[in-house]
């Protein structure tokens, strides 16, 4: 195997599907924060995978961040938010979807440095077809990410560490190319050098990175050592990134280490 590959994966459950047309449930102005309650049900508008969705919108200023959090005990939420310039109905490529914000929790997040000022598009969706049942969706707007008190945990601050003791195994989600994979959610900052060690002795880990643009870096074997992989980065953007856990091979499981760290100091502008 080669030390370090590139693996040009769709997640099985960032959909690629057109939208068909989703009537306002719901609008916010800016700076303000909406807490909505909700109910996917037989009869509302889908998108053409077969998914209920919602739609709500908030207005903001380019420079804005926004924060959309999506809960529910009854179906597993989906968030997508798209920017003034998506169109009103299909798939657009500035969109950002979510599923779990941390594997295995039951929130859907989403947290973005608007560079478009604007009505942005708020879907609130399920990860399976056909799934029924009620939600709860906040919108928040402010002027700085460190305004979002309850999602502070989230954000990577200077010489922060942050470190993760998980399992793959069946039951997880997948990638399309079958492979178990966990994900674990930080807020970065352009310019920050964040360090991502990935290590197991129970399978051949493998890293990948994904930005807040949709783009990714990934590693296998850091040093040509099957139970290591490591990324070193500096952040091209502000916003949400998610560092996905999971194997070299489809099928593989076992217990991992995963550690999140900002490795020199960092003075955010």
């Amino acid at each position: 195997m080669l030390s370090t590959t590139t693996r040009y994966i769709a997640i099985q459950y960032v959909r690629l599907a057109l939208v068909v047309l989703v009537g306002l449930a719901g609008t916010l102005t800016a700076r303000a924060q909406g807490q909505y309650t909700g109910a996917l049900a037989s009869g509302d508008n889908t998108l053409t995978s077969g998914e209920y969705a919602d739609d709500y919108s908030v207005s903001v200023d380019s420079g804005d961040w926004i924060a959309v959090t999506m809960t529910s005990s009854q179906i597993d939420s989906y968030l997508i938010v798209k920017p003034p310039s998506c169109p009103g109905t299909g798939t657009c490529e500035a969109q950002i979807d979510n599923d779990d914000v941390q594997s295995g929790d039951a929130t859907a997040m989403a947290i973005i440095h608007a560079q478009e000022a604007g009505s942005w598009a708020v879907l609130a969706t399920s990860s399976v077809p056909g799934e029924t049942g009620s939600y709860q969706v906040n919108i928040d707007v402010a002027d700085d990410v460190s305004s979002f008190r309850s999602m502070s945990f989230l954000i990577l601050h200077s010489d922060d560490v942050r470190s993760e003791a998980g399992y793959l195994e069946e039951g997880d989600k997948t990638l399309n190319s079958g492979e178990y994979v966990d994900n674990y959610a930080f807020v970065g900052f352009a310019g920050q050098s964040v360090v991502i060690d990935l290590t197991s002795s129970e399978f051949d880990p493998y890293v990948i990175l994904f930005m807040p643009d949709k783009t990714q870096e990934d590693n296998d074997d850091w040093e040509e050592s099957q139970e290591h992989s490591r990324l070193e980065i500096v952040l091209p953007l502000d916003g949400m990134y998610r560092a996905s856990v999971t194997s070299y091979a489809p099928g593989e499981s076992g217990g991992y280490s995963l550690q999140i760290r900002d490795e020199v100091p960092f003075v955010k502008d």
